[in-house]
């Protein structure tokens, strides 16, 4: 069978209570494939040569962020910095890229998170994207422990504990490799406590709790060998493994959020 289109990143499902992730493939802006079925199947991605920004639709030579061509990189407020650093936010200085957009995303309630994907991370999403946010990032388990007004208030609160050495970034080699750390996250909470003030402390939650996520794979890589379709105009192999969202094959691994944009052909016996 073979799908041919603009490739998006992997939508993913899972329920309020753990369990399985369950990807599909989104060509064109549409779910078209249950990828679960195919673990285990010869799989192969070609790349067309053709670029077109995941914003605009225009065709681009290089993607930009997370396939926005060079004028919506530095056009849209969902690309600016202080989507990875939103305690740099300047809405309040009136210089904010896209102040609608802004209030209907930023100004909502946050959740402030801890994950276990490698080791133990903190991490922020809106307030009901936590379960798309943690199979994204591959989490094996991880706990939603406070909630916070926006994205300003939660990424200082984020600043904070990753400045006092708790890391706010995924180990994506031991992600894939599932090689998780078995730390409690108790332990990395109590150190959460300690370096919030006592504002920061009125948004924790007093009994969080804690979700767990599979994911549909045959075995986990030894090695990790990521490949992308601008160097390798195809690949191909046993889809072995899915996970955040990569697919994991018999020899490499590529990142599908990578290559938003991208007109591909998507074929599998």
């Amino acid at each position: 069978m073979q799908i041919s289109g603009s490739l998006n990143k992997m939508q993913t499902k899972c329920n309020l209570s753990g369990g399985m992730v369950d990807y599909n493939l989104v060509i064109d802006g549409k779910a078209v494939l249950p990828l679960n079925d195919i673990v285990g199947k010869e799989v192969s991605i070609k790349f067309n040569g053709s670029i077109s920004c995941v914003h605009c639709g225009k065709k681009t030579k290089k993607s930009f962020g997370q396939g926005a061509c060079w004028i919506c990189f530095n056009k849209l407020a969902c690309n600016d910095m202080c989507i990875m650093k939103p305690e740099t936010c300047h809405f309040a200085e009136g210089t904010c890229r896209e102040p609608k957009w802004a209030k209907q995303n930023c100004f909502m309630e946050q959740c402030l998170y801890l994950a276990r994907s490698g080791s133990i991370k903190i991490g922020i999403t809106r307030f009901n994207n936590q379960l798309v946010r943690w199979a994204d990032q591959g989490a094996s388990e991880a706990m939603v422990i406070g909630k916070f007004p926006n994205r300003f208030e939660v990424g200082k609160a984020e600043k904070s504990i990753s400045d006092a050495g708790i890391t706010d970034r995924t180990s994506w080699h031991k992600m894939l490799k599932n090689e998780i750390t078995n730390q409690p996250f108790e332990e990395v909470l109590e150190s959460v406590k300690e370096i919030l003030n006592p504002e920061q402390k009125q948004c924790l939650l007093d009994t969080p709790k804690t979700i767990t996520l599979d994911y549909p794979h045959l075995d986990w890589p030894k090695k990790v060998k990521s490949t992308r379709l601008d160097k390798t105009s195809e690949i191909s192999g046993v889809l072995t493994a899915i996970k955040g969202q990569y697919l994991i094959f018999d020899n490499q691994v590529i990142n599908i959020r990578s290559h938003a944009g991208y007109d591909i052909d998507f074929k599998f016996v």
